[in-house]
């Protein structure tokens, strides 16, 4: 549906729309830094600078999707500097596929798991604008199609930063960063120069909001980070706000990144199964399945889902062409039930055996594990044990 037509959007009186359910993300030692992913800290900066893959200015309206604006419109930078295309992208995408409760809002570290998972759909094609609960109903109408649509635009990495030097660099080297800040009610009279006051004891605490640093520049001799909001045109400096390197109000930030160094080290998953058994370990970590891997015809097939799940990959099931969907870290796979083929990004492939249903869920070829899945396999006959581990 088109989000203009949608019922309190249109016409509606603009007001300042805060997401009191934004929360911090918790601070973790396994967030990878600008180090992480090879980008040296600059040591000599000049005194202004702004990107120059500016995304377009949006408006959130009255929607929680702040966290969701600021990451599609880092997206939108971010194909234009690497691939000299502009897309919008959809922010419903992100806010209907997050898995941080029911509640509205979401923390900055959900939203980017999102997008380093599946990708985020262009706005075109799911142009939608609304709460949580209105989003996610949308969203499930189409999920299929629209994750297939989304898978090419996911990111490698994401990194936090946390001086004023890293978030420089990062603006230099690598594009837009996420910002999150408190809100005071100051906030809400944002001049028309775009300065955003520092709080006083008088003024009010509403919550926090999420936009995105697309520079830095001087006025009246101070360092102020430019920052783009998702609230129209209309606000603070036709869309623009500017607050001081010293602002108490700025609190987290995040940079995102399609590179990734060969030699980051990165942790394996491994999946062990034995034929005839329920029983699989994640990890060392001991589960059960609904489902044991078994021998039809010489070919030995395992249960798709808790395979590529607990690989990291994601599997949805198209009712309607009886289709098993399937996304790993770097393939978009389609598997029709009962059928000797199967399709791996866009490209026709032969089964050794075709999947089948069996109990209920769906299951497919060791072999096409280890040769279209990219994962390793190995097979200890003494034991009629399979070892699946990443590559």
């Amino acid at each position: 549906m088109d989000w203009r037509l949608k019922k309190g959007f249109d016409g509606m009186k603009k007001e300042m729309i805060i997401d009191k359910n934004l929360q911090l993300s918790k601070p973790d030692s396994r967030d990878y830094t600008l180090e992480t992913v090879g980008i040296p800290i600059a040591t000599s900066f000049p005194d202004e600078f702004i990107i120059k893959e500016l995304p377009n200015i949006y408006d959130q309206y009255s929607s929680s999707m702040c966290v969701a604006f600021a990451l599609s419109e880092i997206k939108e930078s971010q194909e234009i500097r690497e691939r000299g295309r502009r897309i919008r992208f959809s922010p419903a995408f992100v806010y209907a596929e997050k898995d941080c409760g029911n509640a509205e809002g979401m923390t900055t570290r959900h939203g980017l798991k999102t997008i380093q998972k599946y990708g985020i759909c262009p706005f075109e094609d799911f142009p939608y604008i609304g709460s949580y609960e209105e989003c996610k109903k949308e969203y499930n109408k189409n999920k299929t199609e629209l994750l297939e649509k989304a898978f090419q635009y996911r990111i490698n990495t994401y990194f936090s930063l946390r001086s004023d030097d890293e978030i420089k660099t990062c603006l230099m080297e690598n594009g837009a960063v996420s910002v999150v800040v408190e809100v005071w009610n100051n906030f809400n009279y944002t001049r028309k120069d775009g300065i955003v006051d520092v709080p006083k004891a008088l003024n009010k605490y509403l919550g926090l909001h999420a936009m995105i640093i697309v520079g830095w520049r001087k006025i009246n001799n101070r360092d102020y980070w430019i920052v783009q909001n998702s609230y129209g045109a209309s606000f603070g400096d036709k869309g623009y706000c500017y607050i001081s390197f010293t602002n108490p109000i700025l609190k987290e930030f995040w940079g995102v990144t399609d590179y990734i160094p060969e030699n980051l080290p990165l942790p394996k998953k491994q999946v062990v199964m034995w034929i005839g058994s329920k029983n699989i370990e994640v990890n060392a970590v001991k589960k059960e399945m609904d489902v044991a891997p078994m021998i039809k015809d010489s070919s030995t097939l395992v249960p798709l889902r808790f395979v590529a799940e607990n690989l990291g990959g994601r599997v949805e099931f198209d009712h309607n062409n009886k289709t098993a969907i399937v996304l790993t870290k770097d393939k978009l796979i389609k598997l029709p039930v009962n059928q000797n083929h199967a399709t791996v990004d866009g490209k026709k492939v032969s089964l050794s055996a075709p999947s089948i249903i069996h109990e209920g869920r769906t299951l497919i070829p060791l072999r096409f594990v280890s040769e279209q899945m990219g994962y390793q396999v190995d097979w200890i006959n003494s034991e009629k044990k399979i070892v699946i581990t990443e590559k």
